[in-house]
């Protein structure tokens, strides 16, 4: 199996949650190697921008506390290369036809390497995907655990029908893959759901693996928090904009908004309970995140390039 590692949110991260990746990644794989052969490798994929491959390199096996003989070890540095296309990149070089997806930013669970590679190694599967959780650990992550992407949490260890790719973890056969890569699209996320709908439309399943999960941050430090808002609101107006004009898009974030805080009030998810004192911060949270997402949507719309070299591509 080939293990794929994107550096790009390792930098976002400022590194320590990917040596916490790295450390749960290197007791799954010496848990593995103990009950059956495999042949592991290991992929880190960078840009000229984020890291040398020699800090990858010493990162990596300093973190996975290994013997050098139980893996291959490769690190990649392609120039101008993002997020998704690191991703492409990195499957297109692997050596294995079992291809596993892991962030450099999310915390897997003990098992969720065995459990992903059981999914996917089943002959009838050729894509599936993990759940991504936030852990409640303070006010902050609690309130993006009830408005965000992903919320605190799914107790459940069946494999079900997804409807949707997680990319921060996510396993495909590599001849699959690099038939239907992700889509070169000039979006910061959303390519998941892209490359879920054309495995769909050519007859091929893909798979949630709810045993399978890992733990993602919210948004670190101010900057990541206004940059996320920004690149969401622009990529909503590209989503909106092949079927309906700007206002369409300022009113899906609108409408997201309203969930947004009806989310906080209403309080759902169990392990992420705010006390009553904590609502009204916990709104204004919401409520600046998606001044900036409106805002990315009016910026992208009026100065589009600007925005993309700006906010996309750096």
């Amino acid at each position: 199996m080939s293990i794929i590692l994107e550096w790009e949110n390792a930098a976002s991260t400022h590194g320590w949650r990917t040596l916490a990746m790295l450390r749960s990644l290197g007791r799954q794989i010496k848990q593995l190697l103990q009950k059956r052969l495999h042949e592991v490798e290991i992929l880190a994929v960078t840009n000229e921008l984020l890291a040398s491959r020699e800090d990858i390199y010493h990162c990596i096996t300093s973190c996975l506390d290994l013997d050098r003989s139980d893996y291959t070890l490769r690190t990649v540095q392609e120039t101008g290369l993002r997020y998704f296309q690191l991703k492409n990149r990195g499957a297109e070089l692997a050596s294995h036809e079992i291809l596993l997806f892991l962030d450099t930013d999310v915390i897997p669970e003990p098992d969720w390497l065995e459990r992903m590679l059981n999914a996917v190694s089943d002959p009838d599967v050729a894509a599936c995907t993990g759940v991504t959780y936030m852990a409640p650990r303070n006010f902050y992550h609690k309130t993006f655990a009830l408005f965000w992407f992903f919320p605190s949490g799914i107790n459940s260890d069946k494999t079900v029908p997804a409807n949707g790719i997680i990319a921060n973890n996510a396993a495909f056969r590599k001849s699959v893959f690099c038939r239907f890569p992700y889509p070169d699209w000039p979006t910061h996320r959303g390519q998941g759901a892209g490359l879920h709908g054309r495995l769909t439309t050519a007859g091929i399943g893909v798979w949630k693996v709810q045993a399978a999960r890992v733990e993602h941050p919210p948004p670190l430090w101010f900057r990541q928090f206004a940059l996320r808002a920004l690149r969401e609101g622009h990529d909503r107006l590209y989503w909106q904009n092949k079927q309906a004009p700007l206002g369409h898009a300022l009113r899906v974030v609108l409408q997201k908004y309203a969930r947004g805080i009806k989310a906080i009030v209403k309080q759902r998810h169990k392990e992420a309970i705010l006390r009553p004192v904590e609502l009204p911060p916990a709104m204004a949270v919401v409520s600046l995140y998606y001044l900036f997402s409106l805002n990315g949507v009016l910026l992208s719309y009026f100065w589009r390039d600007w925005f993309r070299d700006r906010f996309i591509g750096e």
